[in-house]
């Protein structure tokens, strides 16, 4: 069951440039997605767990969102808010190459990253773009998240 088609989960992002915002809950590779953000200061992806859902989130993982093997992520927050407005940083980084350090010839490339000394559980799960990706232009390309932890149901 892939939970965006039964709207346990939402995706959005700052601006469309290729794509569209739910492709990275998706899991699909075909006809080589190039998924993106326009060339923006503060560009942002969000994963909204909807009212039901919090996650105690342990790990996260993210696939590189174009065919060609440039402009990966490498300055960025990952950040987690229980109302959407307030948000709290959960992980920064800054000059990361996990992206690009894939397999020569791998075009979609992952990198799972863990979050330390967080207690926290959260709805909303954002990646905000703090500076230049690896070519130096600003805007994301992502094709795929994945959150790990401990899902808790809440009471309606």
């Amino acid at each position: 069951m892939n939970p965006l088609r039964t709207g346990i989960i939402r995706a959005t992002r700052s601006s469309d440039e290729r794509g569209t915002a739910r492709l990275i809950l998706e899991n699909e590779l075909e006809g080589g997605i190039v998924n993106t953000t326009m060339a923006r200061s503060y560009s942002w992806w969000c994963v909204d767990l909807t009212e039901n859902y919090v996650l105690y989130l342990t790990h996260y993982t993210l696939r590189h969102g174009q065919q060609h093997r440039s402009s990966f992520l490498s300055n960025w927050r990952l950040e987690g808010s229980v109302d959407g407005c307030k948000w709290t940083t959960l992980k920064n980084h800054r000059n990361d190459c996990g992206l690009a350090n894939c397999e020569t010839n791998s075009i979609y490339c992952t990198c799972t990253w863990a979050i330390d000394n967080h207690c926290n559980a959260f709805r909303y799960f954002r990646i905000l773009q703090t500076g230049k990706n690896s070519s130096g232009r600003l805007g994301i390309c992502l094709s795929g998240i994945e959150l790990y932890g401990m899902l808790v149901e809440i009471d309606s």
